[in-house]
């Protein structure tokens, strides 16, 4: 007698795009709300290179590689590539000092705790300053691994 296996299959809620994972780098991103009717796939060639498969808005056939820090950074692009589209609209402009403040405001802990956030939160911002990124879309994971370098030293 044969074995039974069961494959679970990922699925993902990225901006208006749903996504489902075909394997281990490659996504079918469905389009919702506004979107639908809007498919394509994505697929991670390679760390930081993704590749879009899809028809366009014409009905044109279109495949193209870019580059992408992450899978969300991929369905904007890939949507961008495809449609025009720009899920910036989906995104709150927040500056790296209001994006903390949240953060902190909806913290658990003592003052004291709170009290320390803020102040690290404050070190983080006037790095992010000098280093020309103000805005909390601007960050990237390599502005983090920098900071954790200058941290270091």
């Amino acid at each position: 007698m044969g074995s039974l296996t069961t494959k679970t299959r990922e699925i993902l809620v990225i901006g208006s795009f749903g996504l489902e994972s075909r394997s281990d780098h490659q996504w079918k991103a469905r389009g919702l709300g506004e979107q639908s009717g809007w498919q394509f796939t994505i697929r991670q060639e390679k760390v930081g290179r993704w590749r879009v498969n899809g028809t366009n808005s014409s009905g044109s056939r279109k495949r193209k590689r870019f580059i992408a820090a992450d899978l969300s950074e991929a369905v904007e692009q890939a949507a961008r590539i495809l449609y025009g589209h720009s899920g910036d609209n989906d995104r709150p402009a927040l500056d790296l000092a209001s994006a903390f403040h949240r953060c902190v405001a909806i913290a658990a802990g003592s003052d004291e705790y709170q009290r320390q956030l803020i102040q690290f939160a404050g070190y983080f911002c006037q790095w992010a300053e000098d280093h020309g990124l103000t805005q909390w879309h601007q960050l990237r994971f390599e502005h983090i691994r920098q900071y954790m370098m200058d941290l270091f030293e």
